[in-house]
């Protein structure tokens, strides 16, 4: 009997502290109570007598609290700080590129800079070349003109510089002629061929001038010169087909030679010497490159 209604105290101690709102709201002293009470029934031996003695223990307990007026407690979430790291990183990532981009953007311009630097110092040193050379070779014809000028540079009235030139082994004796004298003796059609090759023509005597620069050049000498009797045409002509009067009308022989100091004609099988002429080159150099020279 003792046994059963101790372990009705115990259940309703149990079930009055199964409770979570009963377990969270007792005193500490009940808990306590409790507590001992437990450690007591399983350390103390049981006897009869102390079974017989204790019938029941009123407990009185502190009225719960009504659920009702039980409020929970309120967990205010704190504002969630704003995330600071991520935008600097952010701003930092930014920085950094722009920063890389510069760099590129200003070694590119260097390359360019350095680039463009080279090519203006080749194409100075290029051009210096250039004009070295080009001195180089004025001045090289410069010493030709000089040799060639058969009488030196003359000053013309406008102010120019003329230089009469022939052609190789041919000879200028003044005037505006240049003399082949040949040094072998041939028919008149082969001399009259030999210059018509060098683009003359045998050695023309239209007037006296020419005839005493002639006889005072080439003393002594018989050579054969460009005029002849045409048949077709019933007189004698000069080379350039200009009509001479002053020889006798053909009587003998058709092909004229110059004999020191006259004109005559032969047979033109006759062997003679021969003299070529042309007109004489005239370099013309203008006021400004005669001062650059």
């Amino acid at each position: 009997m003792v046994k059963r209604q101790q372990r009705g105290q115990e259940g309703i101690y149990t079930n009055a502290l199964k409770g979570t709102c009963a377990q969270k709201f007792l005193p500490n002293q009940l808990q306590k109570l409790y507590i001992l009470h437990s450690v007591l029934k399983h350390k103390l031996p049981s006897t009869p007598d102390m079974t017989e003695e204790i019938t029941y223990a009123d407990l009185k307990f502190q009225e719960p609290y009504p659920l009702e007026n039980i409020t929970e407690p309120e967990y205010t979430e704190k504002e969630a700080c704003p995330n600071l790291s991520s935008k600097w990183r952010v701003a930092a990532l930014t920085s950094i590129t722009l920063c890389l981009l510069l760099l590129v953007g200003l070694a590119a311009l260097a390359v360019l800079f350095f680039q463009a630097t080279k090519d203006k110092e080749r194409e100075a040193e290029e051009v210096k070349q250039m004009k070295e050379v080009l001195q180089t070779n004025f001045s090289k014809l410069q010493e030709i003109r000089k040799s060639l000028c058969l009488e030196g540079e003359k000053e013309k009235k406008n102010n120019g510089v003329s230089c009469p030139l022939c052609p190789a082994h041919w000879q200028w004796r003044g005037g505006n002629s240049c003399y082949y004298v040949s040094t072998n003796q041939v028919t008149w059609g082969e001399s009259q061929k030999s210059c018509s090759m060098w683009n003359s023509t045998l050695v023309l005597v239209k007037d006296k001038a020419k005839e005493e620069f002639l006889k005072n050049q080439f003393p002594k000498l018989n050579y054969w010169i460009g005029l002849s009797y045409k048949e077709q045409r019933n007189g004698w002509f000069w080379e350039d087909n200009v009509t001479f009067i002053n020889l006798h009308p053909q009587k003998y022989y058709p092909c004229a030679y110059f004999a020191s100091w006259y004109i005559d004609y032969s047979k033109c099988e006759t062997k003679c010497n021969w003299i070529c002429e042309k007109a004489v080159f005239q370099l013309n150099l203008t006021d400004s490159h005669h001062k650059e020279d």
